[in-house]
């Protein structure tokens, strides 16, 4: 599709000469050969080198259907985009050093984060966003986005692996709380909140998720098993 797209710019720019160097009274012939000669040296590793041929064919037939103001009615270099043009040739240095200016400004872009927005980032006067703060002052950041995980039990409700994944969580940086877990009616699964220390979109939150030892499968005897951590963080923020 790129090579698609450059290829039609850059034949629109050979027919755009070619028709500027036919209003200005050249033959078919020296308007193929200048069009050529300047902006065909620019684009001629495009692919479009048998365009300027098909001109010379289509010679004045080339503007038998006009299309309102595109037509080219003068020769005469006029328009905002030429004196744009002239502009930036008269002071390219300047033009330079603005042009590196607006890059530095993406300079933050790749430290920027993607994710799901919460009632955290609502002005204070909405409801959401008092309800938002109270949760925080009362309960703490994580209490807003819980975290959940899901783990399948070989052994139903005495698997001894969900003891120790929940030791291990709470013993895990910005780890605030772990709720006891709640079993499946089989016995054969059961689901873990986990709060997280920082609030749904903090980057700690993100990063909990990433190595929080409830990430991946894990393998019992004789039978698959494996826990999955996710919850309003995991939508965007892990990387």
């Amino acid at each position: 599709m790129i090579g698609i797209g450059v290829g039609v710019d850059y034949a629109l720019i050979i027919v755009t000469r070619f028709r500027e160097e036919l209003v200005s009274g050249r033959s078919v012939e020296e308007a193929v050969a200048r069009d050529t000669d300047t902006v065909g040296r620019a684009v001629i590793f495009a692919g479009a080198a048998l365009l300027p041929a098909l001109l010379g064919f289509a010679g004045h037939s080339i503007d038998r259907w006009r299309v309102g103001l595109l037509h080219v009615q003068s020769a005469e270099r006029e328009g905002v985009w030429y004196r744009l043009e002239t502009t930036v040739q008269r002071r390219p240095l300047l033009w330079a050093v603005a042009e590196v200016g607006v890059l530095l400004l993406t300079a933050p872009a790749p430290n920027l984060r993607l994710g799901v927005s919460d009632a955290g980032n609502n002005p204070r006067s909405f409801p959401s966003r008092r309800a938002y703060d109270l949760l925080t002052g009362g309960c703490g950041p994580g209490f807003n986005g819980p975290l959940l995980l899901a783990v399948e039990l070989g052994d139903g409700r005495d698997d001894p692996t969900l003891d120790r994944l929940i030791e291990s969580l709470a013993a895990t940086d910005d780890v605030a709380f772990v709720a006891p877990p709640r079993f499946a009616p089989g016995g054969d699964a059961a689901v873990i909140t986990v709060v997280s220390a920082g609030t749904p979109q903090d980057e700690s939150t993100g990063d909990l998720i990433g190595r929080a030892p409830g990430r991946g499968d894990q393998r019992g005897r004789g039978r698959e098993r494996g826990h999955r951590l996710c919850g309003w963080a995991d939508r965007g923020l892990r990387r």
